[in-house]
């Protein structure tokens, strides 16, 4: 909803400027406009994945230390019982 009023009320400036200064100022600005609209698409298109591959790395980090924990539980003998099936044969 923020969007379509910015986007609002830049149509109506334009207009108003076109009114005002004629129609030559007003394609350099609607180039311009694209161009800074463009660009900060894409800067927080980025930022966005940039926080996904964060977030994943950290994820993937709990996971293996989790396991790394039960592993070293279990080779110190501190939770449970393991026992060899050649050892009770």
């Amino acid at each position: 909803m923020k969007n379509l009023i910015i986007l609002i009320v830049f149509a109506l400036l334009l207009v108003g400027m076109q009114l005002v200064f004629g129609s030559e100022i007003l394609i350099p600005i609607s180039a311009a406009f694209f161009l800074i609209s463009s660009g900060v698409g894409i800067w927080l298109s980025l930022q966005q994945y940039r926080l996904k591959l964060s977030s994943e790395k950290i994820e993937s980090d709990i996971k293996l230390m989790t396991l790394f924990t039960k592993l070293m539980n279990t080779a110190h003998g501190r939770s449970g019982y393991v026992v060899s099936e050649k050892t009770i044969e």
